[in-house]
């Protein structure tokens, strides 16, 4: 999906939706999910497959992420593949 589907805007904001999700909720689980699948997108997307507004919403998404407490582990496994996917953009 995230390498065919995504560079065509087929599935229209969701990295903007996932951004949103992991910036405004307190739940550890959604913003878990969320970074995760953004992940995910990133390891498949070819550089600039994203425009610049959804990788400035993924990098803020993640700077937030990156400063709460008790997030965990794995996580941040996520958070450095999104930001070296922003980084090769």
């Amino acid at each position: 999906m995230a390498a065919v589907e995504l560079p065509e805007r087929q599935f229209g904001s969701i990295i903007i939706n996932l951004a949103t999700g992991i910036s405004k909720t307190t739940d550890d689980g959604i913003c878990t999910t969320a970074i995760t699948c953004l992940g995910y997108i990133c390891s498949e997307l070819q550089e600039d497959g994203l425009s610049s507004d959804e990788i400035s919403a993924i990098l803020e998404a993640v700077a937030g992420v990156g400063m709460r407490e008790g997030q965990p582990v794995a996580v941040a496994k996520y958070v450095s593949i999104c930001v070296a996917y922003c980084w090769a953009s």
